[in-house]
């Protein structure tokens, strides 16, 4: 059974997720440790804002939260990267999962390796 621990920024008790180096909150994605050198990139490319809201963009928001995340914070940061409802990005997430492009399991989302 995973550890829950209770999250200091929205003070409930989750999971964690491990994302390029740290363990976040599966619900909110606060960080439990200090965030490595690289998000700060990821995160300047995954808030530019205005995307087409097409599968290529979710695998590119997916990409750019380390090539896995929860359901949850994938459907939240592509609707505010491409202003999308929640719905829609249900969807686009649905049709990229048809299509190949990620997998899905235990409300955790990740990239299909190419080749």
């Amino acid at each position: 059974m995973a550890r829950r621990v209770r999250c200091s920024a929205c003070h409930r008790l989750s999971t964690t997720v491990r994302v390029h180096g740290h363990e976040q909150c599966s619900i909110c994605g606060s960080n439990f440790e200090p965030c490595c050198g690289g998000a700060g990139e990821e995160f300047d490319a995954l808030s530019r804002g205005g995307e087409s809201a097409d599968i290529d963009a979710l695998v590119a928001v997916l990409a750019g939260l380390g090539g896995a995340t929860t359901r949850e914070d994938l459907l939240n940061w592509f609707a505010e990267r491409t202003a999308a409802s929640l719905l829609l990005s249900a969807q686009v997430l649905e049709r990229a999962r048809s299509a190949g492009r990620v997998v899905e399991r235990d409300g955790v989302v990740a990239l299909v390796p190419e080749g």
